[in-house]
């Protein structure tokens, strides 16, 4: 079997594997399609196969391509219907920064955002993780609320933070995970 195509760990009724860019490049377009609300809140007016290659090639400044993680949730027809997408190590060792997690519209609200992140979570554990942070703006209201069921807790609120064409609040949210 191919080695991005190995679950990396367990759900339920689904499978997590590490995209790769040659081959996943497609369906992580179309999921970004589905979800063109999430980038409609972040200032971003169109989305392409341009906004699919920048979820696999953006990076912190002094990161490099291994520290990069895109990984996917697959339903039982194997098609691609959510992704986290973050950074190991970042902004220090032994925590990992989660750049945006998206889940398809058809499979929101039916509990596999929270069953993903906690097996994303487990994962983590089990690497050595001590802490997972992220982002998350103000209009993410339901952003806002799952990540506090997660666990998660504001540690900074950033006033004119600027994020595609528009300049907004964001919240610096981190996990504890010892």
């Amino acid at each position: 079997m191919d080695s991005a195509k190995k679950s990396i760990f367990q759900l339920k009724n689904y499978k997590v594997k590490k995209l790769d860019f040659e081959k996943d490049l497609k369906a992580l377009l179309q999921l970004c399609e589905n979800c063109k609300d999430f980038y409609e809140l972040n200032g971003i007016e169109s989305v392409n196969l341009e906004t699919a290659k920048e979820i696999f090639k953006e990076l912190p400044p002094g990161k490099e391509y291994d520290s990069k993680m895109v990984i996917g949730v697959y339903n039982d027809k194997d098609t691609l219907i959510g992704i986290i997408e973050g950074v190991t190590d970042f902004p220090e060792n032994y925590t990992w920064y989660i750049g945006q997690m998206m889940i398809s519209v058809d499979y929101r609200n039916k509990g596999l955002g929270e069953e993903f992140y906690r097996g994303f979570e487990k994962w983590a554990v089990m690497n050595s993780v001590n802490c997972i942070k992220l982002g998350v703006l103000e209009e993410n209201t339901n952003g806002l609320r799952f990540w506090k069921r997660m666990g998660f807790r504001i540690i900074k609120k950033i006033d004119n933070f600027k994020i595609g064409n528009i300049e907004t609040t964001a919240f610096k949210m981190e996990n504890d995970l010892k």
